[in-house]
């Protein structure tokens, strides 16, 4: 077999591996924190990441269309009007969603089906991108198996004896960052969602609110731009350094829930 091929189902394999793990440490955590999946809110927060990622390319077709783009680089750089176009969606994104999720769950006192969203919501990614891996492993294993293997093709595909091929990403090992990411975004979200649940039940000063949720969604949009804009030449010095202030930020602001609780107020009825 061509070390081309092993090295391709390498790093599908590896990739799997990162959305297992992810998937086994969401089970992890609500064991141990003591809290119940509910399967039925998973769905609704699956379904609403991928409404968002609809809303999501509309949105970018429309704002980086040749008309568009030409327009606004005659204001502005290029790259900074994308950027800019981007914070702005995800901002409104995280924002609206913050609210309705607050409202629909954690005011409510409904913190398990809160929790249960936001892992459905933060997973979406990391499932879909580890079964799209699964099946590239398996389709390029079995044809390897059942025919000879004569190169890469000027159009990104794998081709064999029969005529088949198989189009792929390289450089391959660009998967297993990209399952990373969507990892590192996954736990991010449970973050969020572990602020909202300490919100609802701790009292917390309206600026440390703020700040919490200016950190959290800042990391947010830093993981998604990266995918959005770094996905068909990705750096892996540059996917390390994301991942790294992501996770010192998300860390800080676990720490913050915290260190900013006031003091509850004290009644005295009996003077």
């Amino acid at each position: 077999m061509s070390y081309l091929i092993i090295n391709a189902l390498l790093c599908y394999a590896l990739s799997v591996l990162v959305t297992v793990g992810t998937i086994a440490a969401f089970k992890l955590f609500f064991r141990r924190a003591g809290l119940k999946f509910r399967p039925s809110h998973i769905a609704i927060g699956f379904v609403c990441f991928a409404a968002v990622m609809i809303c999501m390319f509309l949105v970018l077709m429309f704002a980086f269309s040749e008309n568009s783009t030409v327009y606004m680089t005659a204001m502005m750089d290029e790259s900074v009007y994308k950027i800019s176009v981007a914070i702005i969606f995800f901002f409104i994104v995280g924002l609206m969603r913050y609210f309705i999720v607050n409202a629909a769950y954690f005011n409510k006192d409904k913190n398990d089906s809160g929790m249960s969203f936001m892992a459905g919501y933060g997973i979406t990614a990391t499932v879909i991108y580890g079964f799209y891996c699964l099946f590239m492993f398996i389709y390029i294993l079995i044809t390897a198996c059942t025919q000879g293997f004569v190169g890469i093709s000027e159009g990104q595909a794998l081709m064999f004896d029969d005529g088949t091929g198989i189009s792929v990403f390289t450089p391959f090992f660009s998967h297993i960052f990209i399952a990373v990411v969507f990892a590192v975004y996954a736990v991010l979200t449970m973050v969020i969602a572990y602020f909202m649940d300490q919100h609802s039940k701790l009292p917390y000063k309206k600026s440390s609110t703020v700040l919490m949720y200016i950190i959290t969604n800042a990391c947010e949009i830093l993981v998604i731009s990266v995918v959005l804009f770094a996905i068909s030449k990705i750096s892996p010095i540059a996917i390390s350094i994301v991942c790294i202030l992501v996770t010192v930020l998300a860390a800080l602001a676990v720490r913050m829930l915290y260190k900013y609780k006031e003091e509850l107020p004290y009644d005295r009825q009996f003077d």
